[in-house]
This record gives C-alpha cells, sequence and structure tokens, in this order.
C-alpha cells in the first residue's frame, strides 16, 4: 500500500504554492503537505481550471491520469474544503474515482465553513424536523460529501462532537476512523535566545479582525504582525506596534513578545464573534506559530486548546481581556522562564509537524487495521 495526499494547484508560476499570501491558509497547507512527505507520504498533482461545461468523457479521462497509480488499500488525504470551490458534480466524480481504485479517502477536515458563519447548531432541531435547515446548500454540500470519507482529521474532539451532531441531523453518520492535530504545526528552523518577561504580546494578524486590541489598556505593549489599517488612531500607536505584512515564513522568526495572543473576537473584552466561538473547535494557525517561535501563548480559557495549554503549563487560560493586566504586571521572571522551558519542549514537536504527522498516521491505523490485534495482547 502507498499513502498520498492530493494538491491542488491554479498556477503556472514556478514556485508558486496556493494561497501563499492570502492569511495562513497558504504556510498551513504547505507545512502539512511537508510534514506527510516526510514519512514517506507521495504528492498527487491536480491543477484546477474554470470549464463549467467540461464533457464528461474528458473529465473522466483526465481523472483517469491523475489517479493512474492508485491501488487498493492505498490511502489519499485530501483536504477539505477544496479551493478553490469546485462544482459538486466535480467534487463527486473525485471521490468516487479514489474509491474505484479500491483506495481509502480521508479528509483533513482544515475548515468547517459554515460553522464560521453561525456560532452553534439552532436548538431544537431533531432528524425529523431538520429538512429546512439541512436542505440550505452549504450545510447539504458538508454532510453529503464529509459523510463519504473514510476516515476524518479534525482539529479537536469538540469538532467531532459538533460535526456528528450535524451529520445526524442530516441523516448521515460520522466516520468511525477519526483523529486529531491538536496544536498543529510550523515548520519551521529557530535559532532565537530564550525569551525574556515583560517584552508585552505578540498578535498575529490583520487588525481588521481584532479590533479588542485598540480598548487594551495602555499600560501592554501589543506588536502585530498584519496590515495597518488607514484609519488607525494615531493615540495607540505608541502601544500598538505593527509589524505590517510579513511572509509566513518570516512571521514565527519575528515574533519578540513574551506571550503570543490566540484571540478572536469583534469588541472588548469578552468572545462575543462567531469567529470567536469557532475557536471551541478548531486550532488556529497563530496558535503553532508562537509555539514554533518557543514563545507562551495566551488564549480562551473555552477554546479547543485550553486544556492544551494548561494540562502542558504553556501560557494562560483566561476568560477574558481584562485578565491579561494581571498576568503581564504579576508573572514573575522565574514563573515566566517555567513556562518558558515547558514550550521550549513543545516547540521542536510543532516545528516538525509531529502532530500532524501522528494524527495521518493515527487514521490510517484506524481504516485499514480493522482488528486491532494488539488491543487484545495480554497486558
Amino acid at each position: 500500500m502507498t499513502f498520498y495526499y492530493l494538491h491542488f494547484n491554479e498556477s503556472t508560476t514556478p514556485n508558486h504554492f496556493p494561497f501563499w499570501h492570502y492569511g495562513a491558509i497558504g504556510k498551513a497547507n504547505h507545512d502539512h503537505e511537508q510534514a506527510l512527505e516526510h514519512i514517506g507520504f507521495k504528492r498527487i498533482d491536480a491543477f484546477t481550471y474554470d470549464w463549467p461545461s467540461e464533457p464528461d468523457n474528458v473529465l473522466d479521462a483526465r481523472l483517469d491520469g491523475i489517479f493512474a497509480g492508485l491501488k487498493i488499500n492505498d490511502v489519499v488525504i485530501v483536504t477539505w474544503p477544496i479551493r478553490p470551490t469546485r462544482a459538486n458534480s466535480w467534487l463527486q466524480k473525485l471521490f468516487d474515482r479514489i474509491k474505484a481504485f479500491g483506495a481509502k479517502l480521508v479528509f483533513w477536515i482544515d475548515d468547517v465553513e459554515t460553522w464560521r458563519h453561525e456560532s452553534k447548531l439552532p436548538a431544537g432541531l431533531t432528524p425529523a424536523n431538520a429538512g429546512p435547515y439541512m436542505d440550505t446548500e452549504a450545510l447539504g454540500i458538508e454532510a453529503h460529501f464529509i459523510a463519504q470519507a473514510d476516515g476524518l482529521i479534525l482539529h479537536s474532539p469538540q469538532m467531532r462532537e459538533r460535526l456528528a451532531a450535524q451529520l445526524a441531523l442530516a441523516g448521515k453518520q460520522m466516520p468511525s476512523a477519526v483523529s486529531y492535530i491538536g496544536p498543529g504545526g510550523n515548520l519551521a528552523s529557530v535559532y532565537q535566545p530564550t525569551r525574556q518577561n515583560g517584552q508585552g504580546l505578540d498578535y498575529s494578524g490583520s487588525l481588521h479582525k481584532a479590533q479588542f486590541l485598540l480598548e487594551l489598556p495602555n499600560t501592554i505593549k501589543v506588536h502585530v504582525f498584519g496590515d495597518v489599517p488607514p484609519d488607525f488612531p494615531e493615540a495607540k500607536r505608541q502601544v500598538v506596534d505593527f509589524k505590517g505584512w510579513m511572509d509566513p515564513e518570516a512571521v514565527v522568526h519575528s515574533l519578540t513578545g513574551s506571550f503570543g495572543l490566540d484571540w478572536a473576537a469583534d469588541s472588548y473584552p469578552q468572545v462575543d464573534s462567531v469567529l470567536g466561538e469557532y475557536e471551541r473547535y478548531n486550532t488556529p494557525s497563530k496558535f503553532a506559530q508562537y509555539l514554533a517561535a518557543d514563545e507562551p501563548v495566551i488564549v480562551w480559557d473555552q477554546s479547543a486548546l485550553a486544556p492544551f495549554v494548561t494540562a502542558n503549563h504553556l501560557g494562560f487560560a483566561i476568560p477574558d481581556l481584562t485578565a491579561l493586566p494581571a498576568i503581564i504586571q504579576d508573572t514573575t521572571d522565574s514563573e515566566y522562564a517555567a513556562i518558558v522551558a515547558n514550550v521550549q519542549g513543545i516547540g521542536p514537536l510543532i516545528r516538525s509537524g509531529f502532530y500532524f504527522q501522528q494524527a495521518a498516521l493515527d487514521v490510517i491505523r484506524q481504516v485499514l487495521d480493522k482488528w486491532h490485534a494488539y488491543d487484545q495482547l495480554p497486558q
């Protein structure tokens, strides 16, 4: 058997990687692919194009060429959602062709797009009355395709719980083979002095998604790695240090703060936005970015990553941003040094892609090893 990942490209430009300059998507996808290659996965290339009226025989021939090397019990990991968005019939043919060879289809669920617009499933829905809700195009597409996978790589157990409930409303079952990336990864080689206390916060991302930073007390210095909004108030420039946009590979080498802030909200101090609620389920790329730089983190205590932070003593999980001043002012140098030492133990795993590699191998074990004979060995 052979393990593969499917790579889509939409450009003929040399050394191009899709979505490299679109937030963190390009770098995250690149790192996942590289992590898989490092443990023996092979790449299957597919070129995306816009041809709505493509004849079936032409598309069939193209898919046969893409997947000609597949054999029974091979495994193909496909990132969901597939960007750019393709016609549903095109996607169905793609997945059908993988299975026609007897190969196993695994989705790495990078995003559940509908959750970025709706914080939770409406109360009171059951499979009997959920038809009008689940028949909406986006929800129906997610349920239809995700249920076809032989296995799923997810961000967290919380994501599994909600996804299973969503599929059940559509009358579909969750694949039984599921694994989790946990903190994720950010492939990098970092050579920096040990971090010191009292250097303020780092925030990786554009301010248009983080207006709450403008409401932080002026005693907290914030370094923002993202675009500077044109209407940024002059009075805040002394405490908000804009680094501007950087190549995604450069950010991890440029973080200068004592803590990386992983937060999403529309206002200060509570998590009050759909994207903030989304962090109950997903692993933001900035989280791995901070840990890759051996930087302690501060997260929302209801996020999927809060248990990981607290169990490994990697920083702080807080209920709202009013807790920040005390953390910044009261954390002693010795307390901070102990946190940094814990982060330095996790950092190499983040920088090598270990957690994604582990998730990929774990889901493959579940998909292919139906008997789990080793579970029956005497203890």
